[in-house]
């Protein structure tokens, strides 16, 4: 088991979002995923706010947080997770959508990004919430240490590691969205 900044908001890490506002950006979220069926790969899974929303045939779950991958278990005991940084994670299947929600990725080296590409479907698509470069995470006010963020790349994976046929850039609140779908 991995141990991470973010085992130490594990216990209440859904807490600190279970605010009417949160809810709500949260089901706005789900809504502009728009997922209907597939195997999804869900970066920085945490406590499982995707599976919360939808049960995909075909799901794994990659967090380097035990605590948060804990939480995730108490709530959806059938899901498969890996506990492991995504640099760390090693492909060895398709999937017809990847997620990574509310900054997540934005933990992730981007020399990883090709990592997205080659666990891709051909045809599949990604959802990709980055942190914009002039927002500080809630959550980094609860953390014992500082946790490392890159600054959003989206230059780098429109142009380089990830290949979309359709890539769109949103700003959506603190986040950019990054969506595509797979030549």
């Amino acid at each position: 088991m991995n141990h991470a900044p973010y085992d130490a908001l594990a216990a209440t890490y859904d807490e600190l979002f279970s605010d009417p506002s949160s809810l709500e950006e949260n089901h706005d979220v789900m809504r502009r995923i728009g997922y209907s069926e597939g195997s999804v790969l869900d970066i920085g899974c945490g406590t499982g706010l995707f599976l919360d929303h939808h049960k995909p045939d075909g799901y794994l779950g990659v967090d380097p947080s035990a605590g948060m991958l804990a939480a995730l278990h108490e709530k959806h005991p059938e899901a498969m997770v890996t506990n492991c940084t995504f640099e760390d994670y090693i492909p060895s299947d398709r999937y017809d959508l990847i997620v990574s929600l509310f900054g997540s990725i934005s933990y992730v080296d981007p020399k990883s990004f090709n990592k997205i590409t080659r666990s891709l479907s051909p045809g599949g698509r990604v959802f990709l919430m980055f942190y914009r470069n002039d927002y500080e995470p809630l959550t980094h006010g609860h953390l014992p240490f500082k946790a490392k963020v890159y600054p959003f790349r989206g230059l780098l994976l429109a142009s380089s590691s990830l290949t979309f046929s359709r890539a769109k850039f949103d700003e959506f609140g603190n986040f950019v969205i990054v969506e595509g779908k797979r030549r």
